[in-house]
């Protein structure tokens, strides 16, 4: 792996961050050239930046390196980091969970630029944000210690207006999640496997964590959720990795049920209940970790109480003008 950082100014940002502030952001890139700029832009502009952001190139085919190492000369709290796919690799990092083993080779290389910072933050490489972004996360976890990861709500773009991605309130999208430090400690840290951000909320909250996203907090996804091998396809896989962390095959029906009521989607339920029950009636292997499955089971209603309970009042639509 290859790693491109400037160390020269590094350790002043690191020492000079407040406690309440003391976040390291991770972020995995795969062929993301035209989505990262906006995302390095929206970093850039933050009130409250980190003490480093560590973007790693999961073996691009396209310019993403390039824009990374300018990023990382020009930016002293910018660690750039290049992972090498090996021959023959699938190309879906979610399904192999490349995308969850480099954000783990990504917060390792956080830690030796700062090695205790208060919170770790895992960020995908295709969202927009506000300058607020992070400071109004920052201060619900410094308001509530028992909050043990925390996200924004995610808008997504439908022809000219941006639509809200309706999702529980007691789950934080993999896309950008915040975890206080010591309950990810407690959970183990992410675990390189299939459907690792539902496990992580499942472990969180059997160590007493509250889990939230915030609706006050939003953030611009620039590629819709599940689309990069086309949507039926995506939210398949998604139903496919319910199916393999241990989902009941009744929650899974109130789940398709419950998006196609609320969204009208039916590529998205399609594709959900396609993925989970494909598998269940093949009897394909599940996750072997019997005390993670067991725990899925326990928790599985929690988001579908709050998703249903979200309040009818949040903005479903903005109105956006393109340039």
């Amino acid at each position: 792996m290859e790693t491109t950082t400037e160390d020269q100014g590094m350790a002043s940002v690191a020492e000079s961050a407040p406690p309440e502030l003391s976040y390291v952001v991770v972020t995995p890139s795969y062929n993301e050239e035209t989505n990262l700029p906006a995302t390095i832009k929206s970093m850039v502009s933050q009130e409250a930046k980190p003490l480093v952001w560590v973007l790693v190139d999961d073996g691009s085919s396209d310019n993403t390196w390039s824009l990374i190492d300018a990023a990382a000369q020009e930016h002293p709290w910018i660690v750039g980091l290049r992972r090498t796919k090996q021959p023959g690799d699938n190309p879906d990092g979610l399904l192999t969970a490349s995308e969850a083993q480099a954000f783990l080779d990504g917060y390792q290389a956080a830690l030796e630029q700062a090695a205790d910072p208060s919170f770790v933050v895992k960020l995908d490489a295709d969202l927009e944000f506000g300058p607020e972004y992070f400071k109004s996360l920052l201060d619900e976890l410094h308001r509530d210690p028992d909050l043990g990861i925390a996200g924004g709500v995610i808008y997504e773009y439908k022809d000219d207006e941006l639509v809200l991605e309706k999702v529980s309130k007691a789950h934080v999208r993999g896309a950008t999640k915040i975890y206080r430090r010591d309950c990810y400690r407690d959970i183990g840290g992410v675990r390189p496997v299939f459907g690792w951000d539902v496990i992580d909320e499942m472990l969180a909250r059997a160590n007493g964590w509250r889990v939230q996203s915030f609706s006050h907090v939003p953030l611009t996804h620039l590629r819709r959720t599940a689309s990069r091998e086309g949507r039926f396809n995506g939210w398949a896989r998604n139903g496919y990795m319910a199916y393999y962390i241990g989902m009941s095959p009744l929650r899974m029906l109130t789940r398709a049920l419950s998006r196609l009521l609320t969204t009208g989607d039916i590529i998205q339920s399609a594709g959900l209940a396609k993925g989970y029950f494909s598998h269940f009636l093949r009897r394909t292997a599940r996750l072997p970790d019997l005390e993670v499955r067991r725990l899925v089971k326990k928790h599985q209603w929690t988001t579908l109480g709050a998703y249903v309970s979200r309040s009818a009042g949040e903005p479903q639509v903005k109105r956006c003008n393109h340039e």
